[in-house]
Formats: structure tokens, C-alpha cells, sequence
């Protein structure tokens, strides 16, 4: 058993348990409530309108702890059930490769009214017969499993979440068939062809049962002979969310395509909630706290809109849902966007203070984009728009509003919000006001990457190398997507079998062969050929980079990319190339003496970019601009004697332009913060000591600079 897969032994005897229960759907119900009230939250709806459940099936106890929540969340209803079940397995501390459900979507049946008389009945056949074929595989096992699977296939609201169902129950016999695990059997380049195949040739839905448990076998024995880095369903599972796009989202269910597809639409729900104007709505001291919090709350009897039959507060209060997003606005000022985390609200403790009135009511969201444009909206007038007098309402015209607001104020599509990748636009225009470099400059450099490949920015300590090799890449991908860009750090001790492959202990006391965060960013690159992605590489030169790289070396030159130039690897003979979409940026610090410079062999395959420090820059995106809004007096005093060291520092033979000390030093993301005491700190405590290392031998000349920069903070330096 994979030891680093904690849930699986939990979750087959949650199913062993409740087999018992087919027969006494009652009592399962009044245990799920029991649940659900020991650890204080309230049940999740399993019936038409809030109605307590008449009837339950197993998947759908299941989906109460597989779908999006927290994983606190998941952890408590499962201790709760394992105390209500009296189950020996230990708790999970991981659910990995576990595919979750939309919220919902997270019943495997429709409503009352909406469903078969006999599909609860059903799923329950079809549970019990997976369970007894997982556990012995006669004849008689198979035949009622194919017989209740091509039912169950067919029934209103089952569509792939069938397969996740027999997942969970056994996820060593059941192959799961989500959206992700689709994509990578049907594109990813080390599976087999034979099954890449077989699940290419399923358009929809699921296959039959004959063909689903030959799908099965077929994997299980590529396992065996492929000499795959994964070796059963769960560790399958796993490696195809971590190699996926959304690597840094919840591992989840494509429900928009799939799970009642036939039922709902699959426009996102989008809401508007106005926090008022600053004299008629949430105060100004609140609204920072608020968002602090990510809340947002209404007033449960705030009144309907002429238009309506249903209060705004009610709206609030019973019609939005978990998963429907919203965008929040100031009076006609539009401040974020976000995604409802709840379906229930809970009562919003500040404004009941602020008015000693209670009915103040508050709901979580994830925020997901900031507004680019604080200025109040004077554009078309909707009731949904923030210029109208509205406080809760829901968008009704989807494509209008991405043409009014999610576009030009978050920089999303709705495409974004249905793939669930919401990734803000990021353009020339905003690299360059985030980074003090002119446009030729800006210019010069994305050619630069595109046309070599690999560059190295290198400069003084504080000239943002970091921040700006992150925002280049942004720029390129043209959005701030960060499952396209992986970041590693080097350092004297850093391998081969840390960057590409090498044989790691396991938890069994052996090795086993296992693959490096550059051999697999390459993997997922190569998944995605149409789309640019980023490796970036701090401190580069602190590596042995022959070392690292090995005979990858000559293959991250720009005329030996692609599949044509594949090499052998040294571990496991496995063919390999780096693609053409993958650009490398390294970073190098021109003032640390205590390394080497990069060797030649590698200097050849960079090209290398200096940057300056931006003192000097009067671009109207520039470093001069940038202070014009900075009123505290000292700072620009500071940022006068730092100019007159930078001159000294390039004049000084020992040292020259490669130990400038660079703009970010006095660069806050929120120039809010800069004071007198912020700017002590920074000369004092980041400054100084930088101006002691460099004349270390010098001491006329840094008791001189020492002293000079005290007397600009007011201070005496007594040597």
C-alpha cells in the first residue's frame, strides 16, 4: 500500500461500514445528522429546497467530505464518522489524488420530483456489487457489477462521478475518470498508446462496464511493464493533478462539463453586493477589516428592487449558493471579485456593534481578483451595475457584464470562471508599472527571452531581479498564471537528483527511482507545446551547473529543443527533451565576491542582461514618478546620498557598477508604509551593514559613508 496515501485505508472501511445500511436508510440519515451537529456545522443540501434527505445512497455520503472544503472540514466529519462508525483505520492527514465534487453538484441523485423510483436503490446495487467484485473477482461478482454499472450509467445525473464513486470505495480495483485524469490517459506522453486509445475513443459520459474494467486491467498492467514513475490508480491520480494547469488548486471534479450537465446551466452564477457609499453603508474604519476577514454582509432585511418579488436580504440570505461568484463595490466604486465558500450565512458580528441591531449577516469568499480601476463606474446602468441603488442582486445579462466590468476592472473572462482558471491579465503596459525599466528596455528584453531561450539577469544587490524575472514571465504568458512558471533557488549542494532524477530512500527502507522539479516542469511543458512557461532559477551561479544539468546541458540550447533531439537520460534510460516552449531565467548577484563567475560552457547558452539600479529613471513609469506621491521628507533626502554613494561605489576600483546599491531597498509594494522610522530602518539595517561588507578593508571610507548616512537620519555617529 502507498504509505504517503493516508486516506485509503479509512476510506474502504467506510465503505465496508456501510454496506450495513442498505437496508436502513433511516438510521443512516439520523447518523449523517448526528455527524454534522457533533462537529457544529450545518448539513449540506441533500433534498429539494432544504428539505431534511428521505432516502441517502453511499456515494453520496462520500461526496460530504469529497468536495470543496476545507481540509479541517474533511477531517473533522471524518473523525466524527469514524466515531459513529466505530472504524479502526486512522484518520487521513492527506487526501492526495482524491477527486473532489463541485458543491453543487455533490448528490450522485436528483432531487425529489427529478429522479427514478428506483435510482437511490441503485446506486446502492451498483455499491454493494463493486465492493464483492473488488474483493472477489468470480463470475457471479462480475455479472452484478456489469449489471447495476450499465444501469446506474444511464440514470438522470450520473454521467463520469460514477467512476470517482468506485474510486473512493476502492481506489486500488476503480479507475476514477475525471476531467483530469481524462486529459492526462488521453495527451500525457508517457502512457501508453494502446491506452490513450481506449480513452481518446470515449467521447462523453462514461464507457460501458465491459469497457470501463477492461480500461482498468489495461492500466493496471501498464503499472506493471511501462516502468512508469506511478504504479497504481491513487499514485495515478495524484501525478496527473500535480502535472495539470490547475497544480495549485483543489484537486476537483469537472462538474460544469459533467455531473447533471443535463440540468443546470452552465453559466456561472454572478452576484452583485454593494457595501454603499462610505455616509449610507458599511463605514470606511470597517470596510478594511472586512476585507481583511474576507467577508462580506448584508442586512437580512435589506428591501426588493422594484422589479423583484424577493427581498434583497432573502436573496442573501437563501438563494446564494457555494460557488457563485460576485464582484463587490463602494457605491458606484467597484473594489473586488470573489467566490461565495458557503451556502448558509452566519450573523456578522462588527456591523451588529456598529448599529446595536442585530439581522447584520456575513458570508466567506475566496478573493480572486482585485479591481484595476478604483474610479467610480459611470458606465451603462443596470440594476447590477454599481452605479444603480442595489445591494444584492443577481447579474442576469452574463455577456454584458464581462463586457462592462469582469473584463475591464478584474481582467477575467467568463471562459475563466467556467474553467475555474482565473488568472488576472497581465500586459506590457502593467510589467511596466510594476518594474522601473523603459518600454525599449522592456522591449530589448522580451525579444531577448523569446529569441534565446535562457537569460540571465544579472545586477547589484536591491535592483529587483527576482521581482522582475517573475513579472517578464507574466507578461509573456500574458497573464499571472503561476501553474506556468516553477521557481527553484540553487545552492553548493544542490544535484542532478535534484533537478532532473536520481533514486531517493523510500518510507519501506529501499530506494526508488524518482524525478526532479526540472524533469518534471519539462513534462508538463511538453503537455502544453502551444503555451510559453517559465523555470526560473535563483542565485544560478551558486550552483555546479554542470553538475546539475548533466548531459541536459546541450539540450537547453535554442537549436537542440523538441523531441528530435532527445537524449537518453543517465537514470533509467528514459528518452528526453527539453521543449521548445520552455524559457529559463536565471539570476545572478554581481556584488557576491565569494563565488566564481558562471563557467563558459554555460555562458555561451545564456544570454546575459544587466540590470541598473533606477534612481536615475524619470520615465513616466519610472523610479522619479514612482516617489512623487511619497510626502516623508527624510526619504528623499536618503534617496539623495544613496545617488551620491552609487557614485562613489562606480568610481572605486575595487568595486564599480556591479555593487551599486539598487532602487528596491526603498521600493514598498505600499509606499503607506514609508515614515521616518521606516527609512531608519532600512538605512540602518540593510544599508550600513551592505556598505561594511563591501569595504571590509577600507575603514576610512566606511567610517566616512557611515557617518554620512546618520547625519541624513538626524543622527550622530560616534564611530
Amino acid at each position: 500500500m502507498d504509505n504517503q496515501y493516508t486516506w485509503i485505508p479509512f476510506y474502504m472501511e467506510l465503505a465496508d461500514k456501510l454496506k450495513n445500511y442498505s437496508d436502513n436508510r433511516s438510521e443512516l440519515i439520523q447518523m449523517i445528522t448526528d455527524v454534522y451537529d457533533k462537529i457544529g456545522i450545518p448539513l449540506p443540501t441533500l433534498e429539494k429546497d432544504g428539505m431534511h434527505p428521505v432516502d441517502l445512497d453511499p456515494f453520496t455520503v462520500f461526496g460530504l467530505f469529497n468536495k470543496k472544503i476545507k481540509e479541517k472540514t474533511r477531517i473533522a466529519i471524518c473523525t466524527a464518522l469514524a466515531e459513529q462508525l466505530h472504524i479502526t483505520a486512522g484518520i487521513p492527514n492527506d487526501f492526495n489524488g482524491i477527486p473532489i465534487l463541485n458543491n453543487l453538484s455533490s448528490t450522485f441523485y436528483c432531487f425529489v420530483g427529478e429522479r427514478g423510483e428506483q435510482d437511490i436503490d441503485n446506486l446502492w446495487k451498483i455499491f454493494i456489487a463493486a465492493l464483492n467484485y473488488a474483493d472477489e473477482q468470480s463470475e457471479s461478482n462480475l455479472s452484478e457489477f456489469c449489471k447495476y454499472y450499465d444501469i446506474v450509467k444511464k440514470q438522470k445525473g450520473i454521467r463520469r462521478n460514477l467512476s470517482i464513486g468506485l474510486f473512493w470505495i476502492r481506489p486500488y480495483h476503480y479507475l476514477n475518470l475525471d476531467s483530469c485524469n481524462t486529459d492526462f490517459l488521453k495527451n500525457s506522453n508517457s502512457i501508453p498508446d494502446n491506452v490513450r486509445k481506449m480513452v481518446s475513443a470515449y467521447k462523453g459520459g462514461l464507457p460501458s462496464a465491459d469497457a470501463y474494467l477492461q480500461l482498468c486491467a489495461v492500466c493496471k498492467e501498464a503499472f506493471q511493464t511501462a516502468g512508469l514513475i506511478y504504479t497504481s490508480f491513487p499514485s495515478m491520480s495524484y501525478y496527473a493533478w500535480s502535472q495539470s494547469n490547475n497544480s495549485t488548486t483543489s484537486y476537483n471534479y469537472d462538474a460544469e462539463s459533467d455531473l447533471n450537465n443535463d440540468n443546470n446551466s452552465d453559466a456561472p452564477v454572478i452576484w452583485k453586493i454593494s457595501h454603499g457609499t462610505n455616509s449610507t453603508g458599511v463605514p470606511e474604519e470597517l470596510r478594511e477589516t472586512l476585507e481583511k476577514r474576507k467577508v462580506v454582509t448584508v442586512h437580512r432585511y435589506t428591501k426588493a428592487l422594484a422589479t423583484s418579488n424577493i427581498s434583497q436580504g432573502e436573496s442573501f440570505m437563501t438563494q446564494i449558493k457555494s460557488g457563485d461568484y460576485f464582484y463587490l463595490c463602494y457605491g458606484a466604486e467597484i473594489v473586488l471579485f470573489g467566490q461565495f465558500l458557503n451556502d448558509l450565512p452566519k450573523p456578522n458580528p462588527e456591523m451588529s456593534e456598529q448599529y446595536n441591531a442585530e439581522n447584520w449577516y456575513e458570508r466567506e469568499y475566496k478573493l480572486i481578483a482585485e479591481s484595476k480601476d478604483r474610479n467610480k463606474y459611470n458606465g451603462v446602468k443596470k440594476w447590477w451595475t454599481s452605479n444603480y441603488n442595489s445591494t444584492c442582486v443577481k447579474v442576469t445579462e452574463n455577456a454584458l457584464f464581462e463586457e462592462l466590468i469582469l473584463e475591464p476592472y478584474f481582467g477575467l473572462k467568463l471562459s475563466d470562471l467556467k474553467t475555474g482558471e482565473y488568472h488576472e491579465l497581465y500586459t506590457k503596459e502593467e510589467f511596466l508599472n510594476d518594474v522601473f525599466i523603459t518600454e525599449s528596455e522592456y522591449d530589448k528584453l522580451r525579444s531577448l527571452v523569446l529569441r534565446k531561450k535562457n537569460i540571465i539577469l544579472q545586477g547589484a544587490p536591491g535592483v529587483g531581479k527576482t521581482f522582475s524575472a517573475k513579472r517578464l514571465a507574466y507578461s509573456v504568458i500574458g497573464e499571472k498564471n503561476e501553474s506556468r512558471i516553477c521557481m527553484v533557488q540553487f545552492h553548493q549542494n544542490y544535484s542532478y537528483e535534484d533537478f532532473i532524477m536520481g533514486y531517493r530512500p523510500n518510507d519501506s527502507g529501499g530506494f526508488e527511482l524518482q524525478s526532479g522539479v526540472f524533469y518534471n516542469f519539462c513534462i508538463r511543458c511538453q503537455e502544453n507545446p502551444n503555451k510559453p512557461y517559465f523555470f526560473i532559477i535563483d542565485e544560478i551561479n551558486r550552483g555546479n551547473l554542470s553538475k546539475i544539468f548533466g548531459e541536459l546541458l546541450m539540450l537547453i540550447e535554442t537549436d537542440k529543443r523538441g523531441e528530435r533531439h532527445k537524449l537518453n537520460l543517465v537514470y533509467g534510460g528514459t528518452a528526453f527533451y527539453i521543449p521548445e516552449n520552455l524559457h529559463i531565467i536565471g539570476m545572478m548577484n554581481t556584488a557576491d565576491r565569494s563565488l566564481a563567475m558562471i563557467d563558459y560552457a554555460l555562458r555561451r547558452r545564456f544570454s546575459f542582461y544587466t540590470m541598473q539600479p533606477a534612481f536615475e529613471n524619470e520615465d513616466k513609469n519610472g523610479f522619479g514618478n514612482y516617489t512623487l506621491d511619497i510626502s516623508c521628507k527624510m526619504y528623499h533626502t536618503v534617496i539623495a546620498k544613496i545617488r551620491e554613494l552609487n557614485s562613489v561605489i562606480r568610481k572605486d576600483t575595487t568595486l564599480g557598477k556591479g555593487f551599486e546599491i539598487g532602487h528596491s531597498y526603498f521600493a514598498p509594494e505600499n509606499i503607506s508604509v514609508i515614515d521616518d522610522e521606516w527609512v531608519r530602518n532600512v538605512v540602518e539595517y540593510e544599508i550600513i551593514p551592505l556598505i561594511e561588507e563591501y569595504w571590509f578593508d577600507n575603514d576610512k571610507k566606511l567610517d566616512e559613508w557611515t557617518k554620512a548616512l546618520y547625519q541624513v537620519l538626524g543622527e550622530e555617529y560616534d564611530g
